[in-house]
């Protein structure tokens, strides 16, 4: 069962890896757009400097905690669950849950750079996933394109999931923005540094996860003083 947890003034739902799979599975066949995002200790600390910001992650459909420091905030101790967050199993295994449904998936990303990463990091792991479609900002911005030609692209597909590696908060203002607008089932918001590779391959680099961690460790102490 999922659990309501406060980390840092933010109210988040604090689900298993196997209750956030089977929720995901639920959306996929309802309509209209879900939104699912990658919740780390990053996430929190910003969530704190905007108020707008913090709203936007209490209001998900679906908040995948992703960093052990998060659950450890709010007292969850539990091995398996600390596991399942350090190790990305949430996305790992549903990349494999969308290639054996046959789902399609469109990643956006916000560089030319980082969209072949995503499809390579993907790809590595499910070859034969359906990706229907594959956009960066910066390309269509080259193109002479705007944010209304990205709809309409994503509308034309109509996906059943949108992965977004894209920086926050743009990535939370354009989705809550368009939500009306967008044709797919699940919108998933990744931050423009995550995976979907599960272990060491999701994990951010060594020295940016270790400052990070340092940070929201002293800001949550803080917090409690």
């Amino acid at each position: 069962m999922s659990e309501r947890i406060v980390v840092l003034g933010t109210r988040l739902e604090s689900r298993s890896a196997e209750e956030s799979l089977e929720k995901i599975r639920e959306f996929l066949t309802e309509d209209g757009l879900k939104i699912a995002g990658i919740i780390t200790a990053g996430t929190l600390l910003e969530a704190e400097k905007s108020e707008e910001y913090r709203q936007q992650i209490e209001q998900l459909n679906l908040g995948i905690i992703r960093d052990r420091e998060v659950l450890e905030a709010a007292g969850i101790t539990v091995p398996e669950r600390l596991w399942e967050a350090e190790d990305n199993w949430v996305m790992a295994d549903l990349v494999h849950y969308l290639e054996a449904e046959q789902k399609s998936v469109v990643l956006l990303a916000q560089t030319a750079q980082g969209r072949a990463a995503q499809e390579q990091d993907l790809q590595e792991i499910c070859p034969s996933i359906h990706i229907a479609g594959s956009f960066s900002l910066e390309e269509l911005e080259a193109e002479g394109e705007g944010m209304d030609s990205l709809l309409n692209r994503l509308n034309a597909i109509a996906a059943d999931v949108i992965f977004a590696y894209l920086p926050s908060p743009f990535q939370e203002n354009f989705v809550y923005g368009n939500r009306q607008k967008i044709n797919a089932r699940l919108w998933i918001g990744l931050g423009k540094n995550s995976s979907v590779q599960k272990g060491s391959k999701a994990r951010q680099k060594f020295l940016e996860r270790i400052l990070e961690r340092r940070s929201f460790r002293k800001r949550v102490a803080e917090f409690h003083e």
